[in-house]
């Protein structure tokens, strides 16, 4: 992805202008590190060995989260919430969350079900490989999703529908969840599908189809590489399909 951009728009030699003289002054305008910074680090540290060591000590990942959270606001730790809140994306962590739980409520109703056996039944019929199964069903996914500008949009619609894809599919949900949400995170393929593409887009003052020409390949290129890398990754470390 990073060889196609540089090279599609020539940016080898790209200087930028002011560069030189103004990266160092927005280093030094961060100041040193603080204390309250580096024990944000060692929390993140706790938090992520209790996830990855799980299956030593038998806490759960709910646990670890609150355990991190609560070590990251002890008083030594010198961190202000009022400062960290405003921060904080509460409505993407909320909408992303109720998604997922309502997901499973669909799915326990027979909604999701009826309408990914409708998805699903004509193309698990074929008998393709999975591996195949995935470019196809990320390909006619990208159909519906080509008019949600949103990522974070796209992923509350899509959740749960992938959830119920993959019960109906018999495979496992965790990964084929992140796969094909990843997938669809990656939809370059009109202007409008992306936030920061359609900025990027309007600013640049090119052509629609000069972006649609543009960010077809990339979107190809970038759901290539999440299908087979990261169905690969997810399997290696214990989540296969």
């Amino acid at each position: 992805m990073f060889w196609y951009v540089f090279t599609y728009f020539k940016l080898w030699k790209l200087e930028i202008p002011g560069a030189k003289e103004e990266i160092p002054k927005l280093k030094d305008a961060l100041g040193k590190i603080t204390f309250g910074e580096i024990w944000g680090i060692i929390c993140i540290g706790i938090g992520l060995t209790l996830w990855i060591t799980e299956g030593i000590h038998g806490i759960k990942s709910g646990m670890v989260a609150l355990i991190t959270a609560t070590l990251l606001f002890m008083p030594w730790g010198k961190i202000n919430f009022g400062k960290v809140n405003k921060h904080i994306m509460w409505d993407t962590l909320m909408l992303l969350g109720g998604a997922i739980s309502l997901g499973t409520i669909l799915y326990d109703v027979g909604t999701v079900t009826w309408l990914a056996d409708l998805i699903v039944e004509p193309i698990r019929g074929l008998g393709l490989p999975t591996y195949l199964m995935l470019f196809l069903l990320a390909g006619a996914l990208h159909i519906a999703r080509a008019g949600v500008v949103s990522a974070v949009a796209m992923g509350a619609a899509f959740i749960p529908l992938l959830i119920g894809m993959a019960q109906t599919l018999n495979l496992n949900v965790l990964p084929f969840s992140l796969v094909m949400t990843n997938c669809l995170s990656y939809a370059f393929f009109l202007p409008i599908s992306i936030t920061a593409f359609l900025i990027a887009w309007g600013a640049s003052g090119a052509s629609g189809w000069e972006a649609i020409k543009f960010g077809s390949i990339l979107s190809i290129i970038a759901n290539i590489y999440v299908i087979v890398v990261q169905t690969a990754w997810l399997a290696l470390i214990g989540y296969p399909l």
